[in-house]
């Protein structure tokens, strides 16, 4: 223990031997020695000891369980050392004591002659050091379950006046850890992956496009399977959209009733509470609003399958700009790859537009001379051509934003892109293949950002 920490401890100890000192003096001067020292040990100190000496001072403090009294005497230990130097940490309390003799009275459980040492069995056959080890397998199992990345669990055993604390992790000692059985099933049978394998063994992964009797009963099957794995007599609610063709069989099973202008209520009495049928007849009514319903604007984007926003007359309704979102950040591919070329061309378009009205300005000048005329138009013409030219060359243009999204990711600590360290490993791997130096690619990097 380092000297200062003593010192303090010492200081505090010779306050306490004056028995005309008050309270309140008393928690002035520990917080005075507190305040005074730059040692973290020592503001850890005077926190215990302040918190002590409030249980044992306080008015009828004997009748608080012993339990409380040992979790408030711990408590700023724990906070100040630990808890308060880790990020994110979470803790529980767990405390166990032996039952005192029948003729043993409950107010001097805290008194040192009293003090009972732990069996060793303790009643369970099992050490105290055992049942804290699992107590925190239980919580590094809580953890794992709730996707933390290496956990770690701290467990404090306090026996009489000593306390000792234990570390466990995934990997300790050299000893892996070992979930049991149940952990794992927990693990497997809660992956979306897995429960798709399941799924698709035992129901079929079949993709129906087009509204039918078949398709119908493979709505009743999910009902009915939905029920039985939820254990309950509360029916599901069914929505089905439907993208390509419904045929006249299904629709005619249409009852009156339904709650959504823009969706089919048909039939379902014993299997679902409600089932909705949407398709391109169903919304078409609805898609002249100024903003979309969600359902609508989801199953119009189902069915019209564009791979861009840019292709649907409804391009500015937000639930539309969401959907698109959401499959750009899932799919880094088709999606956003359109929209960038999309963008590319509208840029060509306007740079080639703006170029030819300067040619047909230069032709009509009557003031300059004819031929003057006519070579200021070829100029301006080649330098158009040449413009796109030099676009038409450029292989992958859609791989573009892919790759600035890749050099974005590749941000350091300060948030800086290492251009001139990584540029040719990231061409090795076949990024920037169009760009001969870091220069080049960092220029169209800052150009596309600004857009």
């Amino acid at each position: 223990m380092e000297d200062d920490v003593i010192l303090a401890c010492r200081r505090i100890q010779m306050m306490l031997y004056d028995d005309l000192i008050d309270e309140d003096v008393v928690e002035e001067k520990i917080d005075s020695i507190k305040s005074s020292s730059n040692s973290q040990n020592v503001k850890a100190v005077a926190k215990l000891l302040s918190s002590v000496l409030q249980q044992f001072t306080v008015e009828k403090s004997e009748q608080k369980h012993e339990t409380s009294l040992i979790i408030e005497s711990l408590r700023p230990f724990i906070f100040s050392c630990v808890i308060s130097r880790i990020k994110d940490i979470k803790f529980e309390w767990m405390t166990y004591r032996l039952i005192p003799p029948s003729g043993h009275p409950n107010n001097q459980t805290m008194l040192s002659d009293l003090v009972l040492k732990g069996d060793f069995a303790n009643g369970h056959l099992e050490s105290d050091t055992v049942k804290l080890g699992k107590e925190m397998q239980i919580a590094i199992n809580k953890l794992i379950l709730r996707k933390v990345k290496c956990p770690e669990v701290v467990g404090l055993l306090v026996e009489g006046c000593v306390a000792t604390a234990y570390k466990m992790d995934l990997k300790f000692n050299g000893h892996e850890y070992l979930p049991g059985t149940d952990l794992m099933s927990k693990l497997l049978l809660t992956d979306k992956d897995v429960i798709n394998i399941i799924v698709t063994t035992v129901i079929g992964n079949h993709a129906n496009r087009m509204g039918d009797m078949k398709f119908y009963q493979r709505l009743i099957d999910y009902s009915r399977s939905c029920s039985r794995q939820q254990g309950t007599v509360l029916l599901p609610i069914v929505i089905a959209i439907v993208i390509k063709r419904t045929s006249q069989n299904l629709l005619a099973l249409e009852v009156p009733g339904g709650e959504f202008p823009f969706a089919k209520k048909l039939s379902s009495v014993g299997w679902s509470r409600s089932c909705l049928l949407m398709n391109a007849e169903s919304v078409a009514q609805h898609l002249a609003s100024v903003s979309l319903h969600p359902l609508v604007a989801l199953a119009h984007c189902l069915i019209e399958q564009k791979p861009s926003l840019r292709n649907l007359s409804q391009h500015n309704d937000p639930t539309l700009k969401k959907l698109y979102d959401i499959m750009g950040s899932e799919l880094c591919g088709q999606v956003r790859d359109n929209q960038c070329a999309n963008h590319v061309l509208d840029e060509v378009c306007t740079q080639a537009r703006d170029e030819c009205k300067k040619a047909k300005a230069m032709l009509e000048d009557r003031e300059q001379d004819p031929l003057v005329r006519i070579q200021g138009a070829i100029d301006i013409m080649d330098k158009t051509i040449s413009y796109l030219d030099e676009i038409h060359n450029q292989q992958h243009i859609e791989s573009h934003a892919t790759d600035f999204e890749f050099a974005e990711q590749q941000r350091d600590d300060k948030g800086r892109i290492p251009w001139k360290i990584q540029f040719d490993q990231w061409k090795s791997m076949g990024r920037f293949a169009t760009y001969k130096s870091y220069q080049s690619a960092q220029s169209a990097y800052h150009r596309f950002m600004k857009k």
